[in-house]
């Protein structure tokens, strides 16, 4: 919130030898017949508001009403969509479930994640949306009541260590 504040200021007295500038004999130039060069936004903006009648401020306010519902529609999109970037969603192949954790070095660590198509491309938020897809997917206690897969604990540590 902004505050009011009173400054004394001693500026002092002007020096005796000063005087008053006398007026100027120079002249304005008349003005001159100008072509509007039909390009650019600012042209764009004058036709907007010639064709619709609109003072400068019904126009800003159509604009800002165009950028809100482009944002709504944005935020909308983003809700539904999850935001997972395509990626993690590749097949772990049998070979790769099986695997040691204690031989991670051995392992491809980017097909661990679902990211064998990307490599040394991806991003970090790709990497940490793969990893959270695929800790959901492998995680041990996820599991712990289902007969079958007992590797998948291994498989969920390779997946720490391919984050790392």
């Amino acid at each position: 919130m902004a505050t009011i504040v009173d400054i004394s200021l001693d500026i002092g007295s002007l020096p005796q030898d000063w005087s008053a500038p006398s007026t100027s004999t120079a002249k304005l130039s008349p003005p001159k017949e100008a072509n509007l060069i039909r390009a650019g936004p600012s042209y764009y903006a004058h036709v907007q508001r010639t064709i619709n009648q609109w003072s400068f401020d019904e126009q800003d306010k159509h604009r800002n009403d165009k950028v809100r519902e482009h944002l709504q529609k944005k935020a909308a999109q983003n809700e539904t969509d999850m935001d997972d970037l395509g990626v993690g969603d590749e097949p772990e192949s049998a070979e790769l479930l099986a695997s040691d954790p204690k031989e991670w070095k051995k392992l491809d660590l980017y097909a661990v994640l679902g990211l064998s198509h990307l490599r040394y491309k991806a991003n970090n938020d790709q990497i940490r949306i793969a990893h959270r897809k695929k800790v959901l997917k492998h995680h041990p206690d996820k599991k712990a009541g289902l007969a079958g897969d007992s590797n998948d604990d291994a498989f969920f540590k390779c997946i720490a260590k391919a984050t790392e």
